[in-house]
């Protein structure tokens, strides 16, 4: 599976530079939105949005503190009981799981990993 950049958009004001980036990955689209402010500081967010068409994909959500102490930015993968399913159904829930782990990984190296 490959993250696959589709379009960037760019817009300034007064108060600082705005960028947003779209990729898609498996069944997943990914809006990343970077602001980056008079005063140097920047802030980064993510939307993974699943294809609505896909059944038992879970939502990817990304996580930063912005307010808080804690500064880590994570991604993370949404769970939900669906009761009791068939096999084949069962199965489709845990390819949905494997994508989202698959997708949350790419995003994960290719946004979050710190170069040392």
């Amino acid at each position: 599976m490959k993250l696959k950049f589709i379009e960037h958009k760019e817009a300034q004001d007064k108060n600082g530079r705005y960028e947003r980036d779209i990729y898609e990955i498996g069944n997943y689209q990914v809006i990343r939105d970077l602001s980056i402010y008079e005063s140097g500081k920047t802030h980064e967010r993510f939307g993974v949005n699943p294809n609505r068409k896909m059944d038992y994909l879970p939502e990817i959500y990304f996580n930063y503190d912005i307010f808080g102490d804690n500064d880590t930015k994570e991604f993370r993968i949404q769970t939900t009981s669906y009761g009791s399913l068939s096999p084949v159904v069962i199965q489709k829930v845990i390819d949905g799981y494997n994508e989202a782990v698959e997708v949350v990984n790419i995003l994960t190296n290719k946004f979050l990993k710190q170069e040392d």
